[in-house]
Order: structure tokens, then sequence, then C-alpha cells
């Protein structure tokens, strides 16, 4: 866990393409040598490191939409899609390097990114379709769509935010209008 951890500090201090495997081995303490004997290459890492944050964001997610059965919709979506992004959010909107960091995620770890982002799409659709059986929304889209809808303008959020806290104020206004739109 040492070399995350370490590759983790490293992009954030120097962003992905200016960081380099031996960056990353003298920050996780060994040598260049014994680092390539876990990874093929920058690349290589950084597609775990992706893999690994959508795993968390995934429990996250769960556990914030599952918390509080009776707690209202939009506050729920809010919490969720806080959790979701979780503290690797704030850390990325507070290095220099954060926004090159999201861009990258999606060309060296595109087919990592498609997955992470289909499993999250699959727990909130589920959500989704759990409250509509419950009575609690509205769906005048199929979970699925209303799932991806939601994660469209997600990413709209992440891309136009420059702060952690913008980013926190646009998932709470999305959070607001999405879940008041659905909500009986």
């Amino acid at each position: 866990m040492s070399i995350f951890m370490a590759a983790i500090e490293v992009f954030q201090l120097y962003g992905f393409r200016r960081s380099s495997m031996e960056d990353i081995a003298t920050a996780a303490g060994m040598s260049r040598a014994a680092l390539y004997l876990h990874f093929k290459n920058k690349q290589d890492l950084f597609r775990r490191l992706v893999t690994m944050f959508f795993a968390q964001a995934v429990l996250d997610l769960s556990a914030e939409l599952t918390r509080d059965p009776e707690r209202p919709v939009a506050e729920t979506l809010t919490a969720a899609l806080l959790a979701k992004g979780g503290a690797g959010m704030e850390a990325l909107f507070n290095s220099p390097h954060g926004h090159e960091l999201m861009e990258v995620k999606d060309s060296a770890a595109q087919a990592e990114v498609a997955d992470g982002m289909a499993l999250v799409s699959e727990v909130l659709a589920n959500w989704f379709e759990a409250q509509a059986n419950a009575g609690r929304v509205t769906l005048e889209l199929s979970a699925s769509d209303l799932a991806k809808t939601l994660l469209h303008g997600l990413d709209g959020v992440k891309i136009n935010a420059t702060t952690y806290q913008g980013y926190r104020d646009g998932i709470t206004r999305m959070s607001r209008v999405f879940g008041k739109s659905i909500s009986v």
C-alpha cells in the first residue's frame, strides 16, 4: 500500500506527465527496479490507482445511499455524491495538478474509468429503482438513464469547479435540484 500512497503524493506534487517511476520509488522508499517488479510502468500504476479509487467510491456511495432510509432524497444524493468523490477529490482540487490528473485518467485509464463509472451508475440506478418502488420518487426516465444523467452532471461540476469548495457547492446545488425534481 505504501507504493500507492507514494504515487498519489508524487502525482499531486508533480502531475502525471512530470512524475517518473524514479520519483515514485524514492517516495515509497524502494529502488526503481523493485517498483518495476510490481508495475510495468507509470500508466500501469495509475490504472491501478483509478481502479482502487472506484472500488472505494462504490463502497462510499452505497453506504450513503443506504445510511438513512428516511432522509430526504436530495440530501441523500448530496451526501452520496460527496462520499463518492471522497478525500481523493479534495486532494485533487488542492493539488496544482488536479485538473491534469482528472484529464489524464480519461486517457491513461480509459477502460478502468469506464468500468468504474458503470459500477457507480449501477449502484445509483438500483437505488433510484428501490426509491421508486418505495413510492419516494417518480421516474420520468429509466433508473439507468437517470443515473447516467446525474453522473454526466457530476462530470460537468468537476470540470467547471476551480476549488474543492466550488466542487462541493456544485454537487449540493445539482443534487438538490435533481433530488427535488424526482421526489414525490
